[in-house]
């Protein structure tokens, strides 16, 4: 039984160490899973700290980036704002440069558009402009609705830059003028240039000045001729018509002489004149006639060649002095290369308008010109009108000249 008893306790103890061997091993494995599981949340950690610190270092990259692309594009935007003004106020400074750098007249003609001497004042403002490379340009304006008269002294009161009239408007303020306003002054046109282009041209210059105009230049409408309503033929045929003149008293006296009904009237109211029956005669240059549109009333022409014309252009004061020192002398010259342009289109013009206004249906009548010549004289005589010995000298000076 002891034995038993004995075998009995060895088994237990041999349990017990059994029991105290695995317990220890069971322990021991729990040991190191709990190390991995401490290694793997630290290593979780680091991982998150990581994503963290990335994404935090990724965010602020971007966020520098961003605000990066924001300064430079703030700049980009800045500098093509400062660019475009900088355009802006090139092109402005472009344009007040180009303004400063011409003078713009302006020309004014009671004739119509279709004139030869609005298109003598259109050839000039063209030469002028070429000239002085483009630094002195001419506005020309035709059909003015204000008298020749008018418009003078527009000019003289500094109002208007460039006008133009004829010659005998100008006697009104230039005595000494009414030479030229006298019948049958000319026997052709190369006298009539002798005279304006030479001295008397100086005299008439120096007066005008003392008005406080400048003559640049002298067009011409040449020798007028007579329209009428009726046909006249013989002188005797004058004292059915009752005719529109310029207002001066020498051409009113012509007429008188002639037996006509003079009545003195600013260029723009003739035609009204004619249509409502006030008058029914003209005179003028031929081709006036037709781009007047006389012809539509007065389908007669009468060759009477009783006085010259010249049209002066005249510049105020205010508007010569505009034009530099420098570029007085080309300006002057591209004037006067104008105005020849003007006489030679003015001559061909004529030439051709008779044909032109026969088709039309218009009369053409020759007359004794002597004989009214004669009648003239008389009435001057009659009259006592005088001239200034001077400007008479400068007359028969242009006639020698010009043989």
């Amino acid at each position: 039984m002891k034995k038993a008893a004995c075998f009995l306790v060895l088994l237990v103890l041999m349990a017990a160490v059994a029991g105290c061997s695995g317990s220890g091993q069971g322990g021991g494995s729990k040991g190191v899973s709990g190390t991995q599981a401490v290694k793997k949340e630290a290593a979780s950690e680091q991982a998150e700290d990581a994503d963290k610190s990335e994404s935090s270092e990724q965010a602020e990259d971007a966020d520098k980036s961003e605000s990066s692309e924001q300064v430079e594009d703030a700049g980009r935007s800045e500098a093509s704002v400062q660019a475009e003004d900088a355009d802006k106020s090139e092109a402005s400074e472009q344009t007040e440069d180009e303004d400063k750098a011409y003078t713009t007249f302006t020309m004014y003609f009671v004739d119509p558009e279709s004139s030869p001497y609005v298109e003598g004042g259109r050839k000039i403002a063209e030469l002028v402009q070429d000239a002085t490379d483009g630094k002195i340009r001419i506005d020309v304006i035709g059909g003015s609705e204000a008298g020749e008269r008018e418009l003078v002294e527009q000019a003289m009161d500094q109002k208007l830059d460039i006008v133009t009239c004829a010659n005998s408007v100008l006697t009104n303020y230039i005595p000494q003028m009414n030479i030229l306003d006298q019948a049958y002054l000319w026997e052709n046109e190369d006298q009539a240039h002798a005279a304006v282009d030479g001295k008397l041209g100086e005299m008439i210059r120096e007066r005008a000045e003392r008005l406080g105009l400048h003559v640049i230049g002298f067009e011409e409408s040449g020798f007028r001729n007579t329209f009428t309503m009726i046909p006249v033929e013989q002188v005797e045929d004058f004292s059915k018509i009752t005719i529109r003149t310029m207002e001066n008293k020498y051409h009113k006296a012509a007429f008188e002489a002639f037996g006509a009904e003079p009545i003195g009237m600013p260029y723009p109211q003739v035609l009204d004149a004619l249509k409502d029956g006030s008058i029914n005669a003209c005179e003028n240059a031929t081709v006036n006639c037709l781009n007047s549109g006389y012809y539509e009333y007065t389908r007669h022409v009468t060759n009477t060649r009783h006085a010259f014309v010249y049209i002066l252009l005249l510049m105020s004061d205010e508007a010569w002095e505009r034009i530099p020192e420098e570029l007085r002398d080309p300006f002057l010259d591209a004037v006067q290369e104008g105005v020849e342009w003007e006489r030679e289109k003015l001559a061909r013009e004529s030439r051709q308008v008779v044909k032109e206004l026969e088709d039309l249906g218009v009369t053409f009548h020759e007359i004794d010109t002597a004989a009214l010549k004669q009648l003239y004289r008389n009435a001057v005589e009659e009259k006592g009108f005088v001239f200034d010995p001077e400007w008479e000298a400068a007359v028969e000076e242009a006639i020698r000249e010009a043989g």
